[in-house]
């Protein structure tokens, strides 16, 4: 009898050491597949950062340590036709802007009130007055086209703002006056016979009846190749520069222009100081902020980023398909 209750006894211990067992073996299985889920999940959203997350947020330009993101480089592309590395340079001298416009020279400020009156004016055109309900229309409008923020969009608009006072600026120190020579050109369609021609002028033949004979462009060929008075900065660079080597009745070499068309160049008159007429200097106007750029540009250490090294062909292919399903998006938006 006392052995059989030592038997029932262990039984019930075995018993129970084997449901601890198995409750052991149930929590190992629990806690390893909340582990295997957590791990399955965290590794989902690392994946969902780096596709749909991360690219985003990569710096695409730098510029005196401001950085500009991948995000609001695709929004800016979408609102444009330019290509990326076109958009990238176009964002970096607005970035350079930005920095220097505040800065003497310029010294520029501009007020929320300024912004304000600025959007308004492109609502509405500088002569015509918009009611606040058009307007907060117009600008709604504006953001949802732009898939800008409210901050972006005043943003730019300050931007271009500070643009404006900059060249305005610029403008005010081009002068009335200036060295100048007078162009005569003969257009060709052979470099050969640029040469031919420059041949026959130094061998006493007049530069207008040469005008006449072989130029190409109609108007060229009727008025003898005159073109006209010009200061320094007007003319194409490589023009502007020959221009102002040659002395007075000397023809340049064939320059090509296109590789399709040659010019052959004649000085014909020069002045050390004569007023720039209007059609110069709008071009003088037109491309004042440019030359200032150019210059400027130097002062800065600017950076171009991408995924890998740089702003690559990865980086651009992926903008690319990106800017495309923007657009594709908007286009269905549109037709829905």
């Amino acid at each position: 009898m006392r052995s059989s209750k030592h038997s029932r006894s262990r039984d019930k211990n075995s018993s129970k050491g084997s449901a601890a067992a198995r409750a052991g073996a149930t929590r190992r299985t629990v806690i390893l597949a909340v582990v295997f889920v957590l791990i399955i999940g965290a590794l989902s959203g690392i994946a969902v950062y780096r596709e749909y997350v991360k690219p985003f947020r990569t710096t695409v330009l730098e510029v005196d340590g401001t950085s500009i993101k991948m995000r609001y480089f695709l929004k800016r592309l979408a609102m444009s036709d330019e290509l990326p590395i076109s958009m990238l340079y176009t964002l970096c001298e607005e970035e350079i802007i930005r920095q220097t416009a505040t800065k003497p020279p310029f010294n520029v400020v501009v007020s929320d009130h300024d912004i304000d009156q600025f959007a308004k004016e492109l609502a509405g055109g500088e002569n015509v007055a918009i009611e606040d309900g058009e307007f907060r229309e117009w600008y709604r409008q504006q953001l949802n086209e732009a898939r800008l923020s409210n901050t972006e969009f005043a943003e730019l608009l300050r931007t271009m703002l500070l643009t404006l006072e900059i060249r305005e600026h610029l403008e005010e120190g081009i002068p009335k006056t200036a060295e100048q020579v007078f162009v005569n050109m003969i257009a060709v369609q052979d470099s050969a016979v640029g040469t031919e021609i420059w041949k026959k002028h130094e061998a006493g033949d007049d530069f207008a009846l040469l005008a006449q004979e072989y130029s190409v462009d109609p108007e060229l060929k009727e008025n003898g190749g005159r073109v006209g008075w010009f200061p320094r900065g007007v003319l194409d660079p490589i023009f502007d520069s020959i221009a102002f080597e040659l002395e007075v009745g000397e023809i340049s070499n064939p320059i090509s222009v296109d590789g399709e068309t040659f010019v052959v160049m004649m000085i014909s008159e020069k002045a050390a100081d004569r007023k720039i007429d209007d059609q110069s200097l709008r071009i003088l106007r037109f491309k004042v902020l440019d030359e200032w750029y150019k210059e400027e540009y130097p002062n800065h250490e600017v950076r171009f980023h991408g995924f890998n090294n740089g702003y690559d062909s990865d980086t651009d292919a992926w903008v690319n398909w990106q800017l495309s399903r923007m657009r594709r998006e908007r286009s269905d938006k549109e037709d829905s």
